[in-house]
Formats: C-alpha cells, sequence, structure tokens
C-alpha cells in the first residue's frame, strides 16, 4: 500500500487555493480523495 501526497497551488481571481490530493495506489490501484 502505498501514499503519495502532493499539494497544488492553484490562483484563481487574486484568490490561491490550495488543493490537497491524497492518492492511495492500492491492489486495485486506483483510490483518490481530494480536499478543497
Amino acid at each position: 500500500m502505498k501514499l503519495t501526497f502532493h499539494i497544488q497551488r492553484i490562483q484563481i481571481e487574486n484568490i490561491s487555493v490550495i488543493s490537497i490530493i491524497f492518492c492511495i495506489n492500492d491492489l486495485d490501484k486506483d483510490k483518490i480523495k481530494i480536499r478543497k
């Protein structure tokens, strides 16, 4: 079970939005949780 973690910064209308994306690679390999 591999847990990858990265942060994307998106700038929209002078508002910086930080979206934290958790990607869990399991045997099924595709499980994605997205928090904004």
